[in-house]
């Protein structure tokens, strides 16, 4: 099989593993794996010169020198200009459009700016099928809290099944500034349903670019319509408008269709009590404390706080133990300097 773009860097550890821990033939694994060997290659040297798996991150391809590049005072210029003539403003279109080949491959998931309403304000959790553009969801909640959001998402899951991938930025409550790889007790909770995660680029906020596009319409509509003054009219002006954007608005990007011609519920039923993940035989399973720590012999080690109370499994990695939360390897501890650290960056959409 090639690389998954979904699971690109779980694969480059597993590689890596399998050839250092297992001693295996790195073109056998390339075959296995569908890769070139200089990428096999490529992996092992990185881990070996780095003496850690954080080695496997992306590297910037961005270029050291730019000799073509346009002098800092005329770019200035030019922006001056834009923005006192509105000079070079319009977009052109974008050539190739990235989506889904099915239903329920992937959801993209974002709140709409808030307003104010009588109790308070009324935060728009908007939901949509990166294939069909179908609007899953659209909940008006009181704040961007957990608690409200999975609610939310329970509606959903239990009216439309469970998607194979969910979209989001790098926002609250999906995403953490204080972890390096950004789980929160929320993505933690998808990832209990085995949805995998998928987080935007920074500043590419056309990576959701349909559902950005959704908002705009919907921004469009409410205005016309008058901003609601309380949750209950908010809620009621949400679903009118989520009947429209769904059964009514024909879609340029689905050949004049209406998202409902294109949706279909997903067959994956949400599971309210998830089932125990079942690790790879030869991995140590334990759990976390309620704090998110690990305990190896007479030491603890922190893992994830997210992950308090769930089960892990560890592998010995030479002079490191891998921790793996279901399919994904979490954290690195190297048990000489008693430090750990993220192991894999989240995944980025692949139209980056």
């Amino acid at each position: 099989m090639a690389w998954r773009v979904k699971d690109v860097g779980e694969q480059r550890v597993e590689l890596v593993v399998r050839v250092v821990q297992g001693g295996e033939s790195i073109s056998r694994l390339c075959r296995e794996y569908g890769i070139s060997r200089p990428t096999g290659y490529l992996w092992v040297k990185r881990y070996r010169e780095s003496g850690s798996m954080r080695g496997l991150a992306e590297h910037s391809r961005r270029p050291r020198n730019s000799p073509g590049r346009t002098r800092a005072e005329h770019e200035e210029r030019v922006v001056e200009l834009r923005r006192q003539y509105g000079w070079g403003e319009c977009r052109r279109p974008a050539q190739q459009r990235f989506e889904r080949e099915a239903p329920n491959q992937l959801w993209q998931m974002d709140f709409k700016g808030q307003w104010a309403v009588a109790e308070g304000s009324c935060y728009p959790l908007s939901i949509l099928d990166d294939h069909s553009r179908y609007l899953v969801g659209l909940h008006a909640l009181p704040s961007i809290a957990t608690e409200g959001v999975w609610q939310g998402l329970t509606r959903t899951f239990e009216r439309y099944g469970v998607p194979e991938a969910m979209l989001m930025d790098h926002g609250v409550p999906w995403w953490s500034m204080t972890q390096g790889h950004g789980l929160t007790r929320l993505a933690v909770a998808l990832m209990g349903q085995g949805i995998r995660l998928y987080y935007s680029g920074y500043g590419h906020p056309q990576t959701q670019g349909k559902i950005e596009r959704m908002h705009r319409s919907l921004k469009h509509r409410i205005d016309g319509w008058g901003r609601p003054k309380t949750m209950a009219g908010s809620i009621e002006a949400l679903a009118a408008f989520r009947c429209e954007y769904n059964q009514v608005r024909p879609h340029e990007a689905l050949d004049m269709e209406v998202p409902a011609q294109r949706y279909q519920s997903s067959p994956k039923a949400y599971e309210p009590h998830p089932r125990e993940w079942e690790y790879d035989t030869g991995m140590e399973v334990t759990r976390l404390n309620s704090e998110g720590f690990v305990t190896l012999g007479a030491r603890r080690y922190f893992v994830c706080e997210a992950l308090a109370e769930q089960r892990v499994g560890t592998e010995r990695l030479e002079n490191k133990i891998l921790v793996r939360y279901r399919q994904h390897w979490i954290r690195e501890i190297d048990l000489m300097s008693g430090r750990t650290s993220a192991l894999v960056l989240p995944d980025t959409h692949p139209s980056l």
